[in-house]
Order: C-alpha cells, then structure tokens, then sequence
C-alpha cells in the first residue's frame, strides 16, 4: 500500500509512506478447536520517502480486523471471486457478503524509524537516536535519503466463534482477509492526523484430527473414511 503524506488539503506533498506485509501461513482448524495451531504474527514493513527533509510520521494506533467475505451467484463463477470484480457492481447475477470482526488494537508509543541514506556508492544507516551507524558501498550513483520500521502483529481469530474454512465452489466461495489500519500524526509542527489500511489474505483450513498424510493414503483410505465420520465438519446454522 502507497500513501502520500501531507499537512492538509492542497497542501504540498510530505513523502510517500509505503507498508507491505509478510506472508500468514494457513490456520488450521480443528473441532473442538486447538488454540495452540491458531497463533501466528504478521509483520508490517513500513518506508517512508520523504521530500523537502521531513520527518517520519509518528504512528498513534494499530487496529485489525477479521473480513469474512461470502461471494455468491445463481450462475456459474468463470473465475475465482474477488472484490476486485468488476461483476460485483455491474452484474445483477452475482453478489457478496461481508462480515468484519474485531481482532485487536495496538497503541503505538514511538515507533523506531532507522535513516538510511546513500550518497555516491555509500550507503549510510542510522536511527533517529544517532546511536547506531553502519556504513557499507552500494552500486548507487544518487542521493538520497529515506526511513525503514517494522511492526510485528499477533493475530488471534476472534472467540467464541466458529469459523467456517476457505473454500470455492461454482456458485458460493469463502474468504478472508485481515484488514489492518494504521493511524498516525503526519510530520512537522502542525500534526493532521491520517490513517492507511492494508488488506492481508488469509486461508482458514479445516484439518481434522488424527488425520493421515497423503504418502499413505491408498494404504489407509478406508481409517481415513473412518476418522472422516467420526469427526465431521461442523454444522452451521442456516442465515437468512
């Protein structure tokens, strides 16, 4: 996700704030469920290019959320639905559903931005405190300068719940998505307030228990129906 940053409307351009995030593995599900396979972190990469020497921007709060997104249709999906369809808006044959669950709030103190700047073939990194210093040569024949941090986030699937696994079929698919919101103060003395939010993909997979690997499972098809039948998806409830 690309932002610039400024003090207000038409006013001039601050910098550019860029945040990407890590990769999440698969959560497995299991019923009743194990909590101890439902903890994972993403870590948010944050730069910010700044323009006419300004600061960082200070960051105030972290907030996410769970996106349960239910696509349905009374004809057949060509493709994988996403939000980025345009036959969601333009088509009266397909829809979808979405449901946001809080997940967890983070107030941020100061957050720890690292300089680096490169000036010929050196490259030059320092955090604000000016404490650390590294220098190293880089092929680079420019110069500037810009600003690294990271935030690592636990992510915790909101309880009492039952969560239903990802899963496409021609007429109704599942998805999730974590949507994450950073909110902070852009630089100099007139702080304006602004936020970005950043959209992670996210695979529920329902793995039950004592479950056989697919190295064996011609040997062991018939257990495998057995352990299928003692323990069941789950059942849900039917929403109107």
């Amino acid at each position: 996700m690309e932002q610039n940053l400024t003090q207000g409307f038409a006013q001039p351009v601050l910098g550019q704030l860029i945040t990407e995030a890590s990769h999440i593995p698969p959560i497995s599900l299991q019923y009743p469920l194990d909590h101890s396979d439902m903890h994972r972190a993403v870590r948010l990469n944050l730069r910010f290019n700044p323009l006419m020497d300004a600061a960082p921007p200070q960051l105030r709060k972290v907030s996410a959320k769970l996106q349960a997104s239910t696509f349905y249709s009374p004809l057949p999906w060509e493709d994988y639905p996403s939000w980025t369809n345009q036959g969601l808006a333009n088509g009266w044959d397909r829809g979808a559903f979405t449901e946001s669950l809080p997940m967890a709030t983070f107030s941020m103190g100061s957050l720890k931005w690292v300089r680096h700047q490169t000036m010929g073939g050196e490259h030059r990194t320092q955090g604000l405190d000016g404490l650390s210093l590294l220098d190293h040569t880089t092929p680079c024949n420019d110069s500037r300068s810009y600003y690294t941090a990271f935030i690592v986030l636990p992510i915790v699937l909101p309880q009492p719940r039952m969560h239903i696994p990802t899963f496409h079929s021609c007429l109704i698919s599942r998805t999730y998505s974590i949507n994450v919101r950073l909110s902070y103060h852009t630089p100099k003395t007139a702080l304006q307030s602004a936020s970005t939010t950043i959209k992670i993909p996210l695979v529920l997979q329902y793995t039950p228990k004592n479950h056989h690997t697919s190295l064996d499972y011609e040997a062991t098809s018939a257990s495998d129906s057995a352990v299928m039948n003692v323990l069941p998806p789950p059942e849900y409830a039917s929403t109107v």
